[in-house]
């Protein structure tokens, strides 16, 4: 019971991280059926965030630990439009590195590990009439600490299709559903996806993963977002015990105020800060159980990055 119910929240929040991660961009691509209606968002063509969470002290065995986490995340993509531009082929590459640090009261130990996830998405936007259109994304990822050699358990695979129709000048909306395989684990959860943006004021949202508010200026905008973040590594991690270690999940959902400027041309710079909660640190052994609980409360966090939009 431990071992199916910790993977699949796990898995559950990394597929959320995936879903917003793609759809929040894949769907500003609406100009070409939009006939006279602008463009309710920019493409993204590229991204780079750094993410730093603030520390959690755990008492567990009489023994005070303090974890921190940090990320790095990156994205570059392009759309390829066919077909009198009716039909329009998405490639996107991610990276993402994911530190963690743990250190114990009473205890030599300092603990870092670096944990990584390379994924390729492969995805195909079909325009229709009367202003539809399919979308279906598939999503392989390895993700590993890499320390040792690549196995069939360091790949996963989740996919995700979703219907959208833009209905008027302001406002598209759209459902489907996503698909995650891993550890032979199966979730499949419905989306709900919303794009509203009129005069100054615009609202995005994927749900469950993700929905933001915002406000535009001159050259920048400021709102609020709220979005879930995960990954599951297969990794041993580098504590000086007895404990089988095997894999590394991680779940969050953050939520603040978010200021995006534009500093020259299609490059703009992005800052975000605010609450992280539902934070769950979790190690899980070779049977699929869970062995070391490094969940923590309410924390803070603050990212930066730079985006480039055409």
């Amino acid at each position: 019971m431990i071992k199916t119910f910790t993977l699949r929240k796990i898995l559950l929040i990394t597929l959320l991280f995936v879903v917003q991660n793609t759809f929040a961009q894949v769907d500003s691509l609406s100009s070409s059926d939009s006939l006279s209606y602008e463009r309710l968002a920019k493409f993204p063509l590229a991204t780079v965030t750094y993410t730093s969470y603030s520390n959690s002290k755990i008492n567990k065995d009489g023994i005070k630990r303090y974890v921190g986490m940090s990320e790095v995340n990156a994205n570059l993509q392009f759309a390829i439009p066919l077909k009198n531009r009716r039909t329009i082929l998405l490639n996107k590459f991610n990276f993402n590195q994911s530190d963690v640090l743990i250190d114990s009261d009473g205890e030599q130990s300092h603990v870092h590990n670096q944990y990584y996830s390379f994924a390729y998405s492969f995805g195909l936007i079909k325009i229709l009439n009367k202003r539809w259109k399919i979308i279906g994304v598939l999503t392989p990822t390895l993700a590993s600490d890499f320390d040792a050699s690549i196995g069939k358990n360091d790949f996963i695979l989740q996919s995700s299709i979703l219907v959208s129709k833009r209905s008027s000048p302001y406002f598209e909306y759209g459902f489907g559903f996503a698909y995650n395989t891993r550890f032979g684990q199966e979730i499949a959860i419905p989306l709900i996806s919303l794009t509203y943006k009129k005069g100054d004021w615009g609202v995005f949202a994927v749900l469950p993963a993700y929905i933001s508010s915002y406000y535009h200026l001159s050259n920048s905008k400021i709102g609020l977002s709220l979005a879930a973040y995960g990954n599951v590594y297969n990794a041993e991690m580098n504590v000086p015990s007895s404990l089988d270690l095997d894999k590394l999940g991680y779940s969050r959902i953050n939520f603040g105020p978010e200021y995006q400027v534009k500093m020259f041309n299609d490059v703009y710079l992005n800052l975000k800060a605010g609450i992280t909660f539902r934070n769950r640190l979790e190690a899980i052994n070779s049977d699929g159980d869970l062995e070391l609980d490094l969940s923590a409360k309410t924390k803070y966090f603050f990212s930066v990055g730079i985006r480039i939009l055409k």
